[in-house]
């Protein structure tokens, strides 16, 4: 799976819930933090992101991907190195 279509389908999802919820879009990099740089944005919207995701890439995305074990908040580029980690593993 490729890093850069990942981290695009990250990003096009975030704006999807972020418009959705009439809660502003930032910009967002592989860098940026979507559960700290997102206004409103939580773990409830982390479930939708990776629903909406699994329909872009064609792949299951899980949502411990976008949190470390002792609840370390991970940048977009984090949580796509771990969606393609998972991928290579099946």
């Amino acid at each position: 799976m490729d890093r850069e279509i990942v981290c695009n389908a990250l990003v096009e999802a975030m704006g999807e819930i972020q418009k959705q919820s009439g809660r502003p879009m930032v910009a967002l990099t592989p860098a940026s933090i979507p559960l700290t740089d997102l206004p409103g944005f939580d773990s409830l919207n982390c479930v939708e992101v990776a629903v909406i995701v699994e329909g872009k890439i064609g792949c299951e995305v899980a949502t411990e991907h976008f949190i470390r074990p002792g609840g370390q908040k991970l940048t977009i580029g984090e949580i796509a190195d771990n969606i393609c980690a998972s991928v290579s593993r099946k």
